[in-house]
């Protein structure tokens, strides 16, 4: 049906009739553009044309709504024509979607101006050769009827046969001046005006426009329609002066006063009474303003766009985009004059960097604005965009169809936000988290090394994360754990050891300081001479971009922690804020377990120096006081002197055996060896035993509330230590005269024993230290109150096995000490078994 008959387009006897009919049909005396005008508008079409068609170029002669940029010139390529196909066929010719007709599917008024039907009858000449046709086009499917070709045929047979002999044309303008009714049914004005400049010709549509009847304003001069006064006789001065058929636009004025903007196209007629100038007037006022206001809203809606950080893209019902603002470029790392193609060639340019969030590609019927399209609703799709030469980014989109009120379809419209830096911000809080966690019930950094950095690689989403440690005896860094596994990019072995300023790791070990290299394929002199490679190194593997971070110790580096992704990298502030975080947790990890580590090995050997220093006196110290017990013997008739200083002997003995005993003790404590054999106990009698074999001044009153029999399970003999040590210790802290008072009650669940003195008391500063190994009071020592510090320390380590607890406080009035014991009365659980 679309076919070109290429004879009878190129044949001399019609192109010679084309290039007549260009000059003659300005002279009809009905407007061309009114006859496009009055086609569109009764068949309720978008464009209406009236056109010649040569053997290379197609003529507008008039036009109705058609696209600028199309008939600007007045001329297009034969290309763009669909004029073509009515004269090849010398008969009408109607296509209802172009998008659907193979012949036409990629015709330019389609795929450019999204014209998709069209409706076409010849315009012939006076030789019934075919010039041209009148046509009618709309951007949306139609189904043309019997009813509208008659319309169409109607209205082309206004322009009649085409004239192709000046001279007659010429006498046929003057013979068809009488158009009376022919003028008054047309919509745009009619305005005749003599050679004096008077008005003799006025139609309906003219007095609807300027607000005139005919009796009131034919014989008036033309400038009374103007604004600017003589203005608007120009044009008509210069078609009378012999100028050429003018389109213009002039500024007139409405009968009340308001302003109007027409456009006005001026022929010359010649009649009977002389030379008539026939100007046709289109207001052109309410549209003007509507795409003054039209290209403001636009402006403001680009301006708003392209403020927007998110993206936006849109495209109307056909898949042609019609919309991308500055973010959705940006996002992309695309032209400002893309895209030049629909929808589904944008989709395939941009396809191969879209992935789903799991690093799935998207296939083309996959993407939001493709599914909006189809009807669809798309709500926060995840979009991992990978953009050659640009770090990785994630978005989230949205896409909605855009319908009408009638819901008919006009297209889509898809936003997107890129959610890169909130993404990475939250996994980089669950890393430190998740590194916190493992480092929290890691014995050593060996146990959890390859958790840790998966974990750090699995954050950042990049391709290696190694971790190195000093070795100190042979001052080099060896490899502890690497992800996905011990090997280079090339495919090498990580090296067993790395020396000191050797690459990017040994000399991130001696600087102290973090190295960014963003992309190892564009290494600046002073990193290729770091890397020790060239930069074609880089090119040969699949890394682009090199974090390295210290790992923090006691003022120097400790160990390195080395990241490479698989794609170039901005210097990204987080990125090393999330790794020098990691670091510094596994640098204090290090150091605290360095610090602990040294702590027991300090502990054990202190046990075992007391132990031993204990063991070893024992033995020579018994000796002394066995011998010393032999000798008292026999010292009745030993001068006063010698007995004197063997009662020193024996008296410093005892004490050096009590504080042997009591290191012993505290050995066993600390070293968890203490045993303790559990039953039932009277612990009244206890302490009336421990006060009546207490040795104290005879100025200091001892007085006792014990009771009857009060039994509690316990050690015996252990409980009896802690008597003796808090009743001891009463009475060294108690002053001459003073009183100390031994008070035994039961609770529900315990038995307290308190203990007072009157003495110097224990500053609140100190209270909470009397019970560590040899603390020793202010007072005690300047005071020259003997004593080891051992005493109560042991007491509260046996009345803790006991399920007991002890404390100070100050006695009443604030002066003296109070020690308060209390023990359960049940066997509690560590103790059922009898033995502790």
């Amino acid at each position: 049906m679309f076919t070109l008959n290429e004879a009878f387009l190129n044949s001399e006897d019609r192109l010679r009739a084309v290039n007549s009919a260009r000059r003659t049909l300005p002279a009809r005396p009905v407007p061309l553009d009114g006859i496009a005008r009055a086609a569109a508008r009764l068949l309720e079409a978008r464009t209406g044309l009236v056109t010649l068609v040569d053997a290379e170029t197609e003529s507008f002669a008039g036009a109705f709504g058609a696209p600028a940029k199309l008939v600007s010139g007045g001329r297009a390529p034969l290309s763009y024509s669909v004029c073509k196909y009515v004269v090849s066929a010398d008969h009408p010719v109607e296509c209802g979607d172009m998008s659907a007709d193979p012949a036409l599917r990629h015709h330019p008024l389609f795929a450019e101006y999204g014209l998709r039907s069209f409706l076409g009858v010849p315009v012939r000449d006076s030789d019934d050769r075919t010039l041209g046709s009148v046509t009618v086009l709309d951007t949306v499917p139609r189904t043309w009827d019997g009813g509208h070709l008659a319309t169409l045929l109607t209205v082309a047979d206004l322009i009649g046969p085409v004239p192709t002999d000046e001279r007659r044309t010429a006498v046929a303008a003057v013979a068809g001046l009488d158009t009376g009714t022919v003028l008054d049914g047309l919509l745009e004005a009619f305005v005749a005006v003599s050679g004096d400049g008077r008005i003799i010709g006025w139609n309906a549509a003219a007095e609807e426009v300027f607000g005139w009847s005919a009796a009131e304003i034919v014989g008036e001069p033309v400038d009374r329609l103007a604004i600017c006064g003589p203005a608007i006789a120009a044009p008509f001065g210069e078609m009378f002066a012999g100028g050429p058929v003018q389109s213009r636009l002039l500024r007139c004025v409405h009968r009340d006063g308001r302003p109007l903007l027409l456009r006005c196209r001026t022929s010359m007629a010649r009649g009977p009474a002389g030379a008539v100038i026939c100007a046709f007037l289109t207001d052109e006022t309410a549209r003007t303003e509507a795409e003054a206001d039209a290209a403001r809203a636009r402006l403001f809606s680009d301006t708003l766009l392209d403020s927007l950080h998110n993206g936006v893209i849109a495209c109307d019902a056909t898949g042609r985009i019609v919309l991308v603002n500055r973010a959705f470029r940006a996002l992309h790392d695309l032209p400002p004059d893309w895209p030049s193609t629909d929808l589904h060639q944008a989709t395939m340019e941009l396809l191969p960097r879209l992935h789903h969030a799991s690093g799935t590609p998207f296939r083309p019927v996959e993407t939001p604005l493709r599914r909006a399209l189809t009807g669809q609703s798309v709500h926060e799709t995840d979009i991992r965009l990978a953009v050659p030469e640009r770090p990785i980014r994630h978005l989230t989109v949205d896409a909605r169809p855009l319908r009408a009120a009638d819901g008919s379809e006009l297209g889509a419209v898809a936003t997107m936000l890129d959610v890169t830096a909130t993404r990475r911000s939250t996994r980089i809080s669950d890393c430190e988290l998740r590194v916190a966690r493992l480092l929290a019930r890691a014995e050593t950094l060996d146990d959890v090394a390859p958790d840790l950095v998966a974990t750090v690689a699995g954050s950042l989403g990049w391709t290696h994360v190694g971790l190195w440690l000093v070795d100190t005896a042979a001052d080099v860094l060896r490899p502890v754990a690497a992800w996905p596994n011990p090997l280079l990019a090339d495919g090498r072995p990580l090296p067993a050891a790395v020396r000191p300023g050797v690459g990017s790791t040994g000399t991130v070990w001696v600087t102290g300081e973090p190295l960014w290299i963003p992309d190892l394929r564009r290494l600046s002199a002073e990193h290729a001479a770091l890397l020790g490679k060239h930069p074609e190194y880089a090119a040969a593997t699949d890394l682009r971009a090199l974090l390295v971070i210290p790992i923090p110790g006691d003022g120097v580096p400790i160990g390195v922690l080395t990241c490479a992704s698989d794609h170039p990298q901005h210097d990204d502030s987080l990125v090393e804020a999330l790794l020098t975080g990691v670091a510094a947790q596994v640098g204090h990890f290090l150091v605290r377990r360095r610090e602990r580590e040294l702590a027991d090995e300090l502990h054990r050997t202190k046990q075992d120096y007391i132990a031993l220093v204990g063991h070893e006196l024992r033995t020579p110290v018994t000796s002394i006081a066995t011998y010393s017990e032999l000798l008292g013997m026999s010292a009745a008739g030993w001068p006063e002197t010698d007995r004197h200083l063997l009662d020193v002997v024996v008296r410093n003995t005892a004490r050096l055996r009590e504080l042997i005993e009591e290191l012993l003790d505290l050995s066993a404590v600390e070293s968890g060896a203490l045993s303790l054999t559990i039953e039932e106990v009277d612990l009244a009698g206890i302490v009336e035993a421990a006060a009546d074999a207490l040795e104290r001044p005879a100025s200091i009153t001892l007085r006792v509330e014990a009771g009857t029999a009060f039994l509690v399970p316990g050690d015996a003999g252990r409980l009896r230590q802690v008597v003796d040590q808090v009743l001891s210790n009463a009475v060294k802290f108690s002053p001459d005269g003073g009183e100390v008072k031994i008070c035994l009650r039961a609770e529900p669940d315990t038995a307290v024993l308190t203990v007072a003195d009157h003495g110097l008391g224990i500053p609140d500063d100190e209270r909470d230290r009397v019970f560590e190994n040899f603390f020793r009071c202010e007072a005690a020592q300047t005071g020259g109150i003997p004593g080891a510090g051992l005493g109560l320390s042991i007491a509260k380590a046996l009345i803790t096995a006991h399920g007991g607890t002890v404390a100070l406080s100050d006695g009443e009035g604030g002066t003296g000490t109070v020690v308060t014991v209390c023990l359960p009365r049940r066997v509690v659980g560590h103790l059922d078994d009898g033995h502790h």
